[in-house]
């Protein structure tokens, strides 16, 4: 899985948006890796801020959920 995430990251990098959602699950459910929202609420961004409906709402649960715990 260690190698997913690398690879999965790299690509993000590059502007691929389902990467970015794809990853921003990952770290807000612990698939794979640590959970950890705020990590997941950045992936979410990189997506929202490519103007994607899914990013934007991602974005804003993961964020509504940091700040209600």
């Amino acid at each position: 899985m260690r190698f997913l995430t690398i690879l999965i990251c790299s690509i993000l990098m590059n502007g691929y948006i389902k990467a970015q959602i794809y990853l921003g699950h990952c770290y807000y459910h612990g698939n794979g890796v640590i959970e950890n929202k705020e990590k997941a609420a950045r992936f979410y961004q990189m997506a929202a801020n490519q103007d994607n409906i899914w990013g934007h709402i991602f974005y804003l649960n993961t964020i509504m959920s940091i700040k209600v715990i």
